[in-house]
């Protein structure tokens, strides 16, 4: 599975904008090898990391490890677009349960 992704990634390689949901997030956390890795990314100019309800389901990971697993794949997916623009939006249960500080999307550089 984690091969399957990173083919599909290098197929979109020279992709402007890329949104990865929770399930990417986490199945990308789940192999070291990404801190290793040379992400396939040439040019993101925007990245957002959707943790909407549509894909959070906490039977398979808390919303707390969720959000420690961002600052890993944010380096790794940004690794070569340093100037892209990063947001990430979360669900209302993150919002509900203090997982995260404030309901704006979270704008990072």
């Amino acid at each position: 599975m984690f091969d399957n992704l990173l083919v599909l990634f290098n197929t979109f390689y020279a992709a402007k904008s890329l949104t990865v949901s929770a399930p990417v997030v986490y199945q990308l956390r789940l192999f070291p090898l990404v801190n290793g890795l040379c992400s396939p990314f040439q040019a993101l100019k925007c990245l957002k990391l959707d943790f909407s309800s549509d894909h959070v389901d906490s039977k398979y990971f808390s919303l707390s490890e969720m959000l420690k697993l961002v600052p890993v794949v944010k380096a790794y997916l940004l690794r070569k677009s340093r100037r892209a623009k990063c947001t990430s939006s979360y669900c209302e249960l993150m919002l509900e349960n203090g997982a995260v500080d404030d309901q704006r999307e979270l704008h990072e550089t």
